[in-house]
């Protein structure tokens, strides 16, 4: 069969002497013979790599050697489909069914070439026709999966959900369709499919730990923590020994601000896990700071560092000494905390939020060389709007009104949402008696996110005694 014909095909393993010998009699004009099987080799192995103009060369001579072959006519198939040249890839494949009418792999591969010609109507047609004069039956599944994929790949995504559905059909497909069909529904944007789809699967297979834990992931990202929590805690009750299943409830009572509860379930599923264990110890350690038990915070930071695993390079570590950089210093530890936050400098230089974490540690301490880890922060990330804020505050504070003004200016010009630039600005011009200015900037702000307005109230409480600014809100609120 073509396409994908080569899956199981190891670059690395093509004997040498095949390649020496095909290229050797190639350059001094003789050709020298091979079977069609070292000619299938010979061809993927220049088709693999890019080169084109010698698989053609390989083509055209085993051709010339074994005329009439069907194995070679699908080569000839693939060649061209490589090519995007479909219109002779299924003339190809007609040669084949003409000659071989019962020939299931040439039906099916036919289907594959049909959907690149853009006719997906008659490419179902002809597979599921071929399918049901298919004698192995448990290989029906595999087929119409790999069709499926074929669509999904293709511009005709929108058609792959029946596809799928039929592909369900087969036991052993069904954890691989239901995560295909997932992803396909949020590829159209229509979640609501996806979770009409799993309640109904659900129903007949109450115990899939797949479908639960795909539910799941949709309520998640819709912010439905509660339904999310329940299709996890089933997911725990399938599987009680999956660490991720554990993680993940954890992850919706955080969200929920049950930290207590959450940090029970990450510790329960440090039980089972093997290979991330840094990552739990982090989450634990960020739900201990959520509870203000800082002790217990920087005991499990610390226990991440000394267990993070190659997988992560040093990003745990990382992350972890600039958290520990922020629990020590909001117990005025500032000596601590700038040593944390130099060591995630030293650990990771090339990050943006390591210099911006050092830069605030030492702004808490009036330190000068706060404003070169500002600008250090600021052109490794110049995209970012929370160096812009926290640099102009470190500006405006320090005195240097103007070059705050200037910073939040550029920032808002150049960021492509400048919603919470122009909001640092609204409480920068406000303190400063630039009251238009503000007034105008905050205008702006409420226009892309009314919600601010609480916010505004909770960061400046003092716009309280500005009717204007009441009026302007009471519009948002």
């Amino acid at each position: 069969m073509l396409e994908n014909s080569d899956f199981f095909f190891d670059q690395d393993d093509v004997p040498e002497e095949l390649i020496a010998k095909y290229e050797t009699g190639t350059q001094i004009g003789t050709p020298a013979f091979f079977d069609v099987e070292d000619y299938e080799v010979l061809f993927f192995y220049y088709a693999n790599s890019g080169e084109m103009k010698n698989a053609q060369n390989v083509l055209n001579q085993a051709l010339a050697q074994h005329p009439e072959n069907t194995e070679l006519q699908f080569l000839e198939t693939e060649y061209y489909l490589r090519k995007n040249n479909f219109s002779h890839a299924l003339r190809c494949i007609n040669e084949i069914t003409e000659k071989e009418p019962y020939n299931t792999d040439a039906l099916i591969s036919k289907s594959n070439v049909l959907v690149h010609c853009n006719r997906v109507d008659e490419a179902m047609e002809l597979l599921f026709e071929t399918l049901r004069d298919l004698p192995e039956k448990e290989e029906s599944g595999h087929i119409i999966m790999d069709f499926a994929y074929r669509i999904i790949d293709s511009e005709h995504i929108a058609r792959a959900p029946e596809i799928l559905l039929k592909a369900i059909k087969y036991p052993e497909n069904e954890d691989e369709v239901i995560c295909e069909l997932v992803y396909v529904y949020e590829i159209l944007e229509t979640p609501e499919k996806a979770v009409a789809f799993l309640e109904d699967f659900l129903d007949d297979h109450p115990y899939s730990y797949t479908a639960w834990n795909n539910l799941g992931i949709i309520y998640l990202g819709k912010h439905e923590y509660k339904k999310a929590l329940r299709a996890y805690d089933l997911c725990s009750v399938i599987h009680s020994d999956d660490p991720m299943a554990y993680f993940n409830k954890a992850m919706c009572l955080k969200a929920l601000h049950e930290y207590e509860e959450a940090i029970e379930h990450l510790k329960e599923s440090l039980k089972y896990e093997r290979n991330v264990k840094s990552l739990y110890l982090k989450n634990i350690a960020d739900l201990y700071v959520e509870t203000e038990n800082y002790y217990e915070a920087e005991k499990y930071y610390l226990k991440a560092c000394r267990t993070e695993e190659k997988l992560f390079g040093n990003e745990i570590t990382t992350g972890c000494y600039i958290s520990l950089a922020k629990v020590t210093a909001i117990q005025d530890r500032f000596k601590e905390a700038q040593t944390y936050a130099q060591k995630a400098v030293n650990e990771s230089p090339e990050r943006y939020d390591t210099h911006l974490a050092l830069a605030n540690i030492l702004d808490q301490t009036n330190n000068p060389e706060a404003e070169n880890h500002y600008q250090t922060a600021l052109k490794k990330s110049p995209e970012n709007e929370l160096v812009y804020i926290d640099f102009s505050d470190h500006l405006y504070r320090s005195g240097k009104e103007e070059k705050a003004f200037e910073l939040l200016h550029k920032a808002a010009l150049q960021l492509e949402d400048p919603t919470m630039v122009n909001y640092q600005s609204v409480i920068l011009n406000f303190k400063s008696g630039y009251y238009d200015d503000a007034y105008d900037l905050l205008f702006l702000v409420l226009e892309n996110d009314e919600e601010l307005a609480d916010k505004l109230i909770e960061d400046l409480p003092e716009i309280l005694n500005h009717p204007e600014f009441i009026n302007l809100m009471s519009d948002y609120r």
